[in-house]
């Protein structure tokens, strides 16, 4: 079984090990090593946020008759 050691946590080491699962077989280990004990994928939390307020707007709306 093979193991494969990806240094870093942005977006680029969490591309690398998303693109290693695709391409390499399936025993394979992929550990992900960063600094922190916490990953936060930083440009997907505006989209967190706009589908809060979608959905806030979108069932205000209907409730006011």
């Amino acid at each position: 079984m093979a193991k494969v050691v990806v240094v870093g946590t942005e977006l680029g080491g969490v591309t690398v090990a998303y693109e290693l699962r695709e391409k390499l077989t399936k025993g394979t280990d992929i550990l992900v090593i960063g600094e922190g004990s916490e990953f936060n994928f930083v440009p997907s939390n505006p989209w967190l946020t706009w589908e809060y307020w979608r959905r806030f707007f979108s069932n205000s709306s209907k409730s006011t008759a």
